[in-house]
């Protein structure tokens, strides 16, 4: 007969979950326990938060479910800005935790969480961590926890609060039969208005007017979008976190727009009569920088799954169709009925680098090698945190497959990438993820990397300052507070934790620094000293909070 937690964890092998991050605590050592003795991979890191933010970019990296195990009280709040995160990128997340009384009127305990904390941070928006929540008490909520993480698995996202209590973590409890954790579940049924739409937008298309603005939400119909693209003629421009969904040296692409994006000029050229067609993104500020706004004349026709998502972003004369995307591309390819034979080719991309500064090196030549490099010769995946690196990044590297690149722009917060990097590293996945310095000394997640011995190298653009926070206001005009952050030696700092470290100052070769941390393959800061009086292409961000 198995325990309550061992019960819980098999039902988490039955639906495909193979890896779970945290960090272990009193209250959830049972469960710690039974996922460690179990067939998932479990990695104990070195903050909730960052558990969290890895465990998203490994359920985003494989879509499938991942783990998270957090103790209760604090640690289960640490993780509250990741699991928000994740939710609204789409990731597909299971967090386990307790409750620590069932009655907030008895004695209080160390690190107390009650079965009403678990309803006040359960719900439909986008600003609670959980999308869904459980208390485990009884057998049949096991049954419940198996249909419920059934559904996840083949859905497109959600993130699931798992809370069983101490004691009854460590009772003893029958396993389930697949009879009884079948009973109720059924396949998500399909669209029934899908084929209007398919016949809706393919007209759209044929007239050869339209520019498809694909978002994140597309990612997994990658390919029908290329083929409809071409087969149209039609061009294509994406949001941050959808570059690659579309080649981005292809001839129809038009860039990336949100935060360091340049599509303006392919706009304008196109005139007011071109409509656009939005695919799965919800426009939020550094995805759109609320372009679409300005649009008074311009037809707009955004396709999403999640409606309520995007109504807020978007003018009042904007249609929204509630379609599944991946469906609809399909159904868009699969109406063509005289298919063109592709003429287009891929263009070649290389970003010249900046010009020398005896301050620090021009980012753009840090970037260039990253491109040349690590995107081009190596395959490397990269990851970008939030900042002035995040507009560095979306305005000069480009990619032409999806699952390359990824950044998390809802929350947009700072550590993501420092953190989440090890979610992709623990595939065994070489990975770089492009951080600022403050970002890296905030938080980082490069000790458990060390402990796993994951191919991920930490570039780290080290100006020695919050540096948008600076840009943004000396833009504008402002007295600045201060914004320095002491010198760091990142690179002796990566070397204290048990990484290899490499440092590379003003006219120092960063192509040899970053050829040599590919090569050793494993968890490797480079330190990158940066101009930081260099401006950052963050004009968006400046207006966004000059009219707020």
């Amino acid at each position: 007969m198995n325990t309550f937690a061992t019960e819980t964890v098999r039902i988490l092998e039955d639906v495909g979950c193979t890896k779970a991050f945290g960090v272990s605590g009193g209250y959830v050592f049972p469960l710690w326990h039974a996922l460690a003795s179990s067939a998932i991979e479990v990695y104990h890191c070195r903050s909730e938060n960052g558990a969290t933010f890895s465990a998203m970019e490994h359920s985003l990296h494989t879509n499938t479910i991942a783990a998270v195990f957090a103790t209760s009280g604090p640690g289960l709040t640490n993780a509250f800005t990741a699991l928000r995160s994740a939710r609204a990128d789409g990731a597909k997340l299971v967090l386990l935790s307790a409750i620590t009384t069932e009655n907030e009127h008895d004695p209080k305990k160390v690190q107390e969480f009650s079965p009403e904390n678990v309803q006040i941070f359960t719900g439909d928006s986008l600003q609670l961590p959980f999308s869904q929540s459980l208390v485990i008490r009884h057998r049949t909520d096991l049954a419940k926890l198996w249909q419920v993480l059934y559904h996840l698995q083949s859905s497109c996202s959600g993130t699931l609060g798992a809370f069983v209590a101490p004691d009854i973590q460590k009772s003893f409890v029958a396993p389930l039969v697949g009879r009884e954790a079948q009973n109720g579940v059924a396949p998500i049924p399909g669209d029934p208005k899908i084929h209007r739409w398919i016949h809706f937008v393919q007209t759209k298309l044929q007239k050869g007017k339209h520019v498809i603005w694909a978002g994140y939400g597309a990612v997994k119909s990658a390919n029908n979008l290329l083929e409809l693209a071409e087969n149209y003629d039609t061009s294509v421009m994406t949001t941050p976190r959808a570059k690659g969904v579309f080649p981005e040296t292809h001839p129809l692409s038009w860039g990336c727009t949100g935060l360091g994006g340049n599509v303006e000029g392919s706009l304008s050229r196109a005139g007011s009569d071109w409509g656009v067609i939005v695919l799965g993104s919800r426009l939020e500020e550094l995805s759109s920088s609320f372009i679409q706004f300005g649009w008074k004349e311009r037809e707009i026709i955004a396709v999403t799954n999640t409606p309520e998502g995007i109504r807020r972003n978007l003018p009042p004369h904007a249609m929204v169709i509630d379609a599944d995307v991946t469906e609809l591309l399909c159904g868009l390819v699969n109406a063509i009925t005289m298919p063109k034979m592709s003429t287009y080719r891929l263009e070649p991309y290389m970003i010249p680098p900046g010009m020398a500064t005896p301050n620090g090196l021009h980012p753009v030549s840090v970037l260039s090698a990253v491109q040349e490099i690590a995107v081009r010769k190596h395959n490397y995946t990269i990851i970008a945190d939030i900042g002035n690196t995040l507009a560095w990044v979306t305005r000069y590297l480009k990619f032409n497959m999806p699952g390359y690149f990824r950044i998390s722009t809802h929350e947009a917060a700072m550590t993501h990438a420092a953190c989440g990097v090890v979610g992709i590293g623990s595939n065994n996945t070489p990975v770089i993820a492009i951080v600022g310095d403050g970002a890296m000394i905030m938080q980082n997640e490069l000790s458990t990397a060390v402990r796993y011995q994951m191919p991920i190298i930490w570039l780290v653009m080290n100006d020695s300052r919050y540096n948008m926070c600076q840009q943004v206001f000396n833009i504008e005009g402002a007295e600045i507070p201060d914004c320095a952050i002491p010198p760091i030696q990142f690179a002796k700092y990566g070397e204290a934790i048990g990484a290899k470290g490499l440092t590379v100052g003003p006219n120092q070769d960063i192509n040899e620094a970053l050829s040599r941390a590919i090569a050793w393959k494993t968890p490797t800061v480079i330190d990158v000293k940066i101009d930081g009086n260099i401006p950052a292409p963050i004009g968006s961000r400046v207006r966004s909070l000059s009219s707020g």
